[in-house]
């Protein structure tokens, strides 16, 4: 097959403009129009274009701060994340300010969800892989 035809089918195929249009969508909503929303964000912060954040409005981002490809800040609606200056994130870190419960004995869906504010001071390095909980 050569490649003009291979390219032909692949952007002719209806199930590739859906694929690209759900991308757009979950980028635009959860990274473009939540970075405006987001509580506050210090001056000379580089925030990576494939970060996930939830509940912006509950995050404060320092100054001078690197947020790496992949991560994902997931404020909950009744607690925050607070970040200080300097932060450094490496890809795929993440940053939850609720956790499930762990009480032996319960079913993990009937558990009840633990919220809590998630405070990272200054000069802080969380390397790759990172999961911060409340």
């Amino acid at each position: 097959m050569s490649k003009l035809r291979l390219l032909r089918m692949m952007f002719l195929d209806p199930r590739t403009w859906r694929w690209m249009i759900r991308w757009l969508e979950f980028h635009y909503h959860n990274h473009i129009s939540a970075i405006p929303r987001l509580k506050s964000v210090g001056k000379g912060t580089w925030i990576e274009p494939t970060v996930k954040f939830t509940n912006p409005q509950n995050i404060a981002i320092g100054g001078h701060c690197h947020i790496n490809h992949l991560g994902c800040l997931q404020a909950s609606p009744d607690s925050t994340i607070t970040i200080g200056n300097d932060l450094r994130m490496g890809p795929g870190t993440m940053i939850y300010s609720s956790n499930h419960g762990i009480r032996l004995g319960n079913l993990i869906r009937s558990q009840q969800a633990t919220e809590k504010d998630v405070t990272i001071g200054n000069d802080v390095w969380l390397g790759s892989n990172v999961v911060v909980t409340a």
